[in-house]
């Protein structure tokens, strides 16, 4: 059942009689506040309560309730911004980390592992440089008769745009056979 928040309703005066019953006027169709005299308020008088809400939203409710909404929105489309571009540098990273692998792991058996620098491109996405070098030994100790020859191999894959440079670096020590040593592959 719908009721108003204010409903009208109709206030006795102290005689205990509405609408002036007491001076014979219990059916005139006049409204309450001219039967008592101009100006006389109905709450007063004994007539109906005129008290009326507004409903509904002032104009200055409604601008800063859409300054907060905007103002909420624009954050919540900054974190979820800044979550998508921290999501493709991540899948940046990785795929850069398993071209990485992939070609330190050819590198020695696919293609012979000799000193110097190679270079190449992949997907013009990916660039990457191979660089290899002999392992100098501890020059006290000297360097070991063990028929292998060791090579430091560094390994850098690189992306991105020339102002924001993106980095991948592998490093290791290959082990290769010392054909000095009678050791051939």
């Amino acid at each position: 059942m719908n009721r108003p928040l204010f409903s009208r309703r109709r206030i006795t005066r102290a005689s205990g009689h509405r609408y002036g019953a007491d001076r014979g006027l219990k059916n005139n169709p006049v409204s309450p506040s001219r039967r008592h005299g101009v100006g006389a308020s109905p709450m007063v008088a004994g007539g109906w309560a005129s008290i009326r809400r507004e409903s509904g939203f002032s104009l200055l409710e409604i601008l800063v309730a859409f300054a907060i909404l905007a103002l909420a929105l624009g954050v919540l489309l900054r974190i979820f911004g800044g979550a998508g571009r921290i999501a493709g540098t991540a899948d940046e990273y990785s795929r850069a980390i398993v071209l990485a692998e992939s070609l330190m792991a050819a590198a020695g058996i696919e293609t012979p592992l000799e000193p110097g620098e190679t270079r190449g491109e992949l997907d013009d996405t990916y660039r990457w440089n191979l660089r290899v070098e002999p392992y100098e030994w501890d020059p006290r100790g000297g360097a070991p008769n063990w028929g292998f020859k060791p090579y430091w191999v560094e390994l850098t894959v690189e992306w991105g745009d020339p102002e924001d440079p993106r980095a991948f670096d592998l490093k290791t020590l290959r082990l290769l056979p010392d054909a000095a040593h009678g050791i051939r592959r």
